[in-house]
């Protein structure tokens, strides 16, 4: 096994997620995020990346 494949961790992806952040929501926005997330069927962290993406500039 090279070294290479020792530090891969976890499904390959073609699209990695490198940064990792830490952000603190209010009640009102951790229950936007939540209910968005069930109603979507995605997790909590693809519902933030979301509301990111609608952030580009078109």
């Amino acid at each position: 096994m090279t070294e290479e494949e020792k530090r891969r961790v976890g499904r390959p992806t073609n699209d990695p997620k490198e940064t990792r952040m830490s952000v603190s929501f209010n009640a009102e926005q951790t229950k936007l995020i939540n209910d968005y997330s069930q109603e979507k069927g995605i997790t909590k962290a693809e519902a933030v990346r979301h509301g990111v993406n609608k952030l580009k500039v078109k």
